[in-house]
């Protein structure tokens, strides 16, 4: 990977490792590059250099950009806009190919939560979360998860991810169903390829794998172990049911043939979803929680998800001075990770207080008390903050798409199975996989939130998030990685607006993150500027436990630090860019790639 340093410091890629066009494209591209670094006037310490596994590259585009965990997804979303479509058409049609390309972390037996701002200047979010089913026995679910089984039948609530993502098509979007999940079958049919920390999960679950005739076909080799790096991935099954809802609907799904499909597989295995649980399914459309942070407004996903810990923790951030995180220092690290902590515990309480408390946290004068209680030379104690342990969700297996079009409408849609390759089980014929939602629940508290009680939805840290500057889309951004969700956006929204980054930097900037509810821990990067002498000043300050990775890691253990699938529009040119998120192989495809 060729570099060029310019006067400032700033570096620019030449050669992309992620797609991009050749030749006097690239070129175009770099020289855009540059001189946006010069404007933005990067520090020489910010165009440090990365470890190759956290480098990735910048796409401009005047047709829009998509940006997804796949090429194949990325590249799905792209075709639609190139066709004429909008960025909600391009955004079902990524998400129904990650469905296929990236089976382990969403598809149709799956979540999505979608947030929109529209051309016209509306802003809305689509819930399509889980539901649990009318039949849930909680004493038997209990008995499961006590004897430590998370997946199975029982563990499958009634998927509102499809759902969401038709409904998102219809009421929003220009093509028809059949268009945008026209790429997704065509990768099931001809195949595609694992990166290196997807192979790493198949490895990882591959004992979970070999509990399901239909996922041990697909996923594993005849010798029950994962395929090499080469190995073309086809999902007959799962393509002749996308083939079905093309030609009779999404609806299908929910009260055709294929629910007739899942009811019966359900009933001979003892799960409790039933076509009935189906037929009720129904998206949700909600008002996106909004603040301001440096004079931009901020949206973010609503209850059940997590967006109300970005913006109170982008209010905090906002009352201290942009030179104090416009730096590498520790003290710009410890206000960053306790505005999430804060932000976190408080998002918890609110999910056990209810309405009131969620809205009292994007209230400006809480996060001024907020904001008042940091100490940078300190961490906080729990009883500083909240006077009592907080009980956070548990969420694993998820992804994320941002996608920018010409006319100004903005997609950030984040999905998830709850767990890799979520309940691992998958009906016969059908091909696809099921969420894992009712494990997530704790059937020991009835009267809780966390209780599955028959039509609940599973509260989640869930993200997507965008900043509008003058009504008009600014970044569009989310990402998986459970309880480190919020800090790995704010830190991203951070590195743009205060440090002055570009898209490709910020989302490859080694990071720091606050990493669990239950201890005073941390999770960081051990690239620069982060030295062991740092986690050793972040421990006396407080944080006395780190998660440490040092490079060259083992791909799967990148996972951890998020996924944080970027696109902005640059007002100086009028173009989309876009960078995907290196530790999960993220790529940016703009909507005029042939």
């Amino acid at each position: 990977m060729s570099t060029d340093p310019s006067p400032s410091g700033a570096r620019v890629i030449l050669t992309p490792r992620h797609g991009g066009g050749e030749g006097s494209r690239g070129t175009r591209s770099a020289i855009i590059a540059l001189t946006a670094s010069l404007l933005f006037g990067i520090a020489s310490a910010q165009a440090r250099e990365l470890p190759e596994v956290l480098r990735t590259s910048e796409v401009r585009s005047g047709n829009g950009v998509v940006v997804a965990n796949t090429r194949e997804a990325a590249a799905a979303g792209a075709r639609l806009l190139r066709a004429g479509g909008n960025a909600i058409d391009a955004a079902v049609a990524a998400a129904l190919a990650l469905g296929v390309s990236e089976a382990e972390a969403s598809g149709l037996g799956g979540n999505a939560w979608i947030l929109i701002h529209l051309a016209n200047g509306r802003d809305l979010a689509i819930d399509g979360s889980a539901v649990v089913p009318l039949g849930v026995k909680p004493e038997e679910l209990q008995r499961q998860l006590d004897d430590g089984v998370e997946f199975g039948y029982k563990t499958v609530a009634a998927p509102g991810g499809l759902a969401a993502l038709a409904y998102a098509l219809e009421r929003y979007g220009t093509r028809a169903f059949a268009d945008v999940i026209a790429p997704a079958v065509e990768i099931a049919d001809l195949g595609y390829r694992l990166p290196p920390h997807e192979l790493a999960v198949v490895g990882a679950f591959g004992w979970k794998l070999r509990s399901n005739a239909t996922l041990r076909d697909i996923f594993l080799s005849p010798s029950l172990e994962a395929w090499g790096a080469q190995h073309l991935y086809c999902m007959d099954e799962l393509a002749a049911t996308m083939r079905r809802l093309a030609l009779r609907g999404a609806r299908d799904f929910y009260t055709g043939e294929v629910a007739d499909a899942i009811d019966a597989d359900m009933r001979a295995n003892e799960g409790s979803l039933r076509k009935a649980d189906l037929e009720l399914v129904r998206p949700v459309e909600r008002t996106p929680v909004r603040g301001r942070y440096r004079g931009l407004d901020a949206i973010s996903f609503p209850f059940p998800g997590g967006g109300g810990a970005v913006i109170e923790a982008l209010h905090i951030l906002d009352r201290f001075p942009r030179a104090t995180l416009d730096s590498d220092s520790l003290n710009g690290t410890m206000i960053r990770l306790e505005a999430a902590r804060i932000a976190l515990y408080d998002l918890y309480v609110s999910w056990a207080v209810g309405p009131s408390e969620a809205l009292r946290m994007l209230e400006p004068q809480r996060a001024a008390q907020r904001a008042a209680q940091i100490r940078p030379e300190r961490a906080l104690r729990v009883r500083e903050i909240l006077g009592r342990e907080p009980t956070p969700p548990r969420q694993k297996g998820s992804t994320h798409v941002s996608v920018l079009d010409r006319d100004g409408n903005a997609v950030a849609m984040s999905l998830t199975f709850n767990e890799e390759f979520g309940a691992c089980v998958a009906t016969p014929g059908l091909g696809f996989p099921y969420n894992a939602t009712l494990a997530f629940y704790d059937p020991g508290k009835p009267g809780t939130i966390l209780f599955p009680r028959r039509g609940n939805v599973l509260p989640h840290t869930m993200s997507p998030t965008m900043l509008l500057r003058g009504g008009k889309p600014f970044m569009v951004l989310g990402g998986p990685g459970t309880g480190r969700i919020t800090s790995s956006i704010v830190n991203t929204i951070v590195n743009v607006v205060d440090r002055r980054m570009g898209a490709a930097e910020a989302v490859s900037d080694p990071r720091v993150l606050w990493d669990s509810a239950k201890s005073p821990r941390v999770a960081i990067e051990m690239a620069a500027p982060h030295t062991d002498t740092d986690v050793a000043e972040l421990s006396r300050r407080g944080f006395s436990e780190a998660y440490t990775l040092r490079f060259p890691p083992r791909p799967i253990d990148l996972l951890y630090f998020g996924g944080v699938n970027l696109a902005m529009f640059d007002g100086e040119t009028g173009e989309a860019v876009g960078a995907g998120d290196p530790r999960r192989a993220g790529v940016a495809v703009g909507g005029d790639t042939p």
